[in-house]
């Protein structure tokens, strides 16, 4: 969960990615659509079966019957099969999670998400659906008409397909959706966009466009894919970019439908009307905040006892290298992973103080040279100071799998 930290790197590997994966999908899919005939084939011989049962009973009552007068012969019913509803899985969140991260490219990998499920220890794995690209990937035929019609969609991986399997190794599936931050739809439907001051779509300082954050229309796309998702079986929805831009003036944006609310107040109220539209779904709702959030007031409504009323969870991106020299006290605050992680941690506890039954899983670094000692130092950290768990980032999947009791996937 960097938001925003080495996005062109993200991205160049992500091209070179895309080219090696192609064909690699179209295979995965042909293979997926042959387990699909296969199944379809297994239901027809078990309804075949029932129906022979059916008939042979039916036979056996007539043999037996056959001698009685037509009048008197008894009427044989055959009881109609009763199929009781299956009942939901209940689920519990891990008590102490230990998960990563998994973008649309790489969770459409062949072979990347099993070993990831066969990881020992590891029983969280988030999964985009919608990323900083904007591009959305998972949903199959429950894809929001308007990311197909805007052309977000992306067939990189099945989530369902992919949350079965992870749930059948005891695995928290989590659903990542990039909020307000958008590339395709906020560029194509500027009625649900920030505008500059002429009246056009506003654009950062990467050029990227954004989702207006006082926007009807963009709360109902954003929870589109969140109840898509929850659909596809997984247990937790977390919203990431859910913040107002933070690289260039407020002067330089304009707010459709703008409300006389509080900067502080429009994330919360966006939160709450997701959490809202989410209870038919009994999915858990998080989110990610920068590791600033608690100690600083950063301008971009990322007010973390306010957010805290309307989530089950808050991932706080607790990278050491983003805090700058002397930050928290700390001289080198990368060069100090366990004391970084453990004063932010802090931080965040005592945001929390009116929310207790809100969670604290931080992102830990995993990525800029560190290795298995950086990693162990912050994950201790993390538990020693109340955390329910931590999920490790790495824009390139190249996981520290040893901090895990394994080798690295090949």
């Amino acid at each position: 969960m960097t938001d925003d930290y080495d996005f062109r790197a993200s991205e160049r590997r992500r091209a070179r990615e895309l080219d090696e994966l192609e064909a690699r999908r179209l295979r995965a899919r042909e293979r997926q659509r042959a387990q699909l005939r296969a199944a379809h084939r297994r239901r027809r011989l078990s309804v075949l079966g029932a129906l022979g049962l059916v008939i042979g009973v039916a036979s056996g009552a007539w043999v037996w019957t056959s001698g009685t007068p037509k009048a008197r012969r008894p009427i044989v019913e055959v009881p109609a099969k009763v199929v009781a509803a299956p009942k939901p899985a209940v689920r519990t969140m891990p008590a102490v999670a230990r998960g990563i991260h998994v973008s649309e490219p790489w969770a459409g990998k062949p072979g990347y998400l099993d070993q990831v499920f066969a990881t020992p220890r590891l029983n969280l794995v988030e999964l985009d659906v919608k990323d900083e690209n904007g591009e959305v990937a998972g949903l199959g035929s429950n894809t929001p008409k308007l990311a197909k019609r805007l052309g977000a969609l992306r067939n990189y991986y099945d989530l369902a397909q992919a949350t079965r399997i992870a749930h059948d190794h005891h695995i928290w599936v989590v659903a990542r959706i990039v909020s307000f931050k958008d590339p395709i739809v906020a560029k194509a439907d500027p009625a649900i966009a920030i505008h500059d001051v002429n009246g056009g779509v506003w654009k950062d300082t990467n050029g990227v466009p954004w989702l207006n954050e006082y926007s009807p229309g963009a709360y109902a796309y954003l929870i589109s894919l969140a109840k898509a998702a929850a659909r596809a079986g997984v247990d937790e929805i977390q919203f990431d970019y859910v913040r107002f831009p933070s690289d260039r003036p407020f002067s330089t944006m304009r707010f459709p439908n703008r409300r006389p609310i509080a900067l502080d107040a429009v994330i919360p109220h966006f939160l709450a009307v997701a959490r809202a539209a989410l209870v038919p779904y009994h999915v858990k709702l998080g989110v990610d905040v920068f590791g600033l959030a608690a100690d600083h007031d950063l301008g971009i409504g990322q007010d973390v006892a306010l957010i805290a009323k309307h989530v089950d969870v808050i991932s706080p991106m607790l990278y050491p290298n983003h805090f700058g020299p002397g930050e928290l006290g700390i001289t080198d605050p990368n060069g100090s992973p366990s004391q970084t992680v453990a004063l932010s941690m802090g931080t965040f506890r005592a945001q929390l103080l009116g929310s207790p039954k809100v969670k604290i899983r931080p992102w830990l670094q995993d990525f800029g040279g560190y290795g298995l000692s950086q990693v162990r130092a912050q994950t201790s950290a993390a538990i020693d100071q109340g955390s329910s768990g931590w999920m490790l980032w790495d824009a390139g999947m190249d996981y520290t799998w040893s901090a895990f009791g394994r080798q690295p996937v090949a």
